[in-house]
C-alpha cells in the first residue's frame, strides 16, 4: 500500500497550516494507513467512534478534516469491499427520515424528472423517490450494498464512484447524497461532479454533519460523529465555498434531524455507557419501546439546497 501524504494541503483552499481541533484514541501510525483497512470503519452502521488520530482545521479556510489519512485508493477499496448486514434491521427508521425529506424537496423541485441518489446504500431513498413519482436512479460504491440496492431497482443502481459512471452531462433534474459528502476521498471533485450532471436549473440537495455546533464543542473529542471513516467535517460557509466553485448557487441551509429507534440508538450507544446502555436496551425491550422510532436533532447536521442556474430564459425557481 503506498504512503499516505504526511504534509497537509487542505482540500478547499490549499492552504498548508492547520490547528488541532480534536485528538483521537488511535496513533499516527494506524492513522496513516499502514497494513489493512478494517471493512468494519467503514459500514454505515459502524460503531467505531473516537477510533481516529487526529482532526485538524485548516488556519486560512477553517476546513475541517481527519489527518493524516490513508490513501484515497486504500480508502476507496474499503468502500467498495464493505458488508453491512446489520444495516437492514434500521431500515424502517430510514424510510421515516427519508419519507419526510422527500416533503421537504417538494417545497424546492416536483416530479416528474430524473433524480440520481450518490451514495444510495441499499437503495431505500431511490426506492421511496421512485414510488413518489421520481424516475430516480442511484449510484453506490459499496458491491454488497450495490447488490441489495438493484434488487429494488433493476436496471437503475451503478456500482462504484460517481466519476466512474458514463451519465451524461446535464441528464437530471435533482442530484442527492444524504451523509455522504464527509466520507468522499475528493470534496471538490464529487461537487462538480454532481454539478455537471445537473440540467440548467436543476437542484442538488445535501446532508452532512456541522462541525461548529454548539453540541460539538460541548462534548469536544467525544462528540460521535469523530470517525475513521468522515475524512471532512464541514460548515454552511465551507461546503457552499465548493458548490460555489463548481457553478451552483446556495438557496437555502436547514437543520436536518436522524430518525432511529430506541434499541440502535441504545446500541451506538454502548461505545460510551457500555453495560448501562446494554441494560437500558434490555429494559425497552422488555416494555416494548425498542423498535420505537425517535427523532434525534442536536443541531449537529443541516441539509444545504443549492440550484444549478437556469438559462438565461429560464426563470429562477423560488427557494422557501
Amino acid at each position: 500500500m503506498p504512503s499516505a501524504p504526511t504534509s497537509f494541503s487542505c482540500a478547499l483552499c490549499a492552504g498548508t497550516q492547520y490547528r488541532l481541533v480534536v485528538r483521537g484514541q488511535t496513533n499516527r501510525q494506524q492513522a496513516c494507513g499502514h497494513g489493512e483497512i478494517s471493512m468494519a470503519e467503514y459500514a454505515c452502521t459502524s460503531r467505531h467512534h473516537g477510533q481516529y488520530y487526529q482532526v485538524v482545521a485548516c488556519r486560512r479556510c477553517q476546513l475541517q478534516a481527519l489527518f493524516p489519512l490513508p490513501t484515497a485508493t486504500a480508502i476507496e477499496e474499503a468502500y467498495t469491499r464493505v458488508q453491512d448486514d446489520g444495516y437492514v434491521t434500521i431500515e424502517p427508521s430510514r424510510e421515516i427520515a427519508f419519507t419526510k425529506i422527500l416533503h421537504r424537496l417538494s417545497r424546492y423541485t416536483k416530479p416528474p424528472g430524473k433524480l440520481l441518489d450518490v451514495g444510495c446504500y441499499t437503495g431505500v431513498f431511490p426506492l421511496l423517490a421512485e414510488r413518489a413519482g421520481w424516475d430516480a436512479y442511484g449510484v453506490e460504491p459499496s458491491r454488497w450494498a450495490t447488490t441489495v440496492a438493484q434488487r429494488r431497482l433493476p436496471g437503475k443502481i451503478s456500482q462504484g464512484y460517481l466519476a466512474q459512471q458514463a451519465f451524461a452531462e446535464a441528464t437530471f433534474d435533482v442530484i442527492t447524497s444524504w451523509d455522504v459528502i464527509e466520507h468522499v476521498t475528493d470534496p471538490r471533485q464529487t461537487c462538480e461532479a454532481m454539478a455537471r450532471l445537473l440540467k440548467p436549473g436543476g437542484w442538488l440537495f445535501l446532508s452532512t454533519m456541522a462541525s461548529t455546533a454548539p453540541v460539538v464543542k460541548l462534548l469536544g473529542s467525544r462528540w460521535p460523529w469523530y470517525m475513521p471513516m468522515h475524512l471532512f467535517y464541514f460548515t454552511p460557509k465551507t461546503l457552499s465555498a465548493f458548490l460555489t466553485e463548481a457553478g451552483l448557487v446556495t438557496q437555502s441551509i436547514q437543520s436536518y434531524p436522524h430518525y432511529t429507534t430506541v434499541q440502535y440508538a441504545l446500541w451506538k450507544l454502548e461505545a460510551y455507557l457500555g453495560p448501562v446502555a446494554r441494560g437500558l436496551g434490555t429494559v425497552a425491550a422488555k416494555l416494548g419501546l425498542a423498535t420505537k422510532v425517535i427523532k434525534i436533532d442536536l443541531g449537529d447536521f443541516f441539509l444545504i439546497a443549492a440550484q444549478k442556474p437556469p438559462q438565461p430564459s429560464e426563470a429562477p425557481a423560488k427557494a422557501i
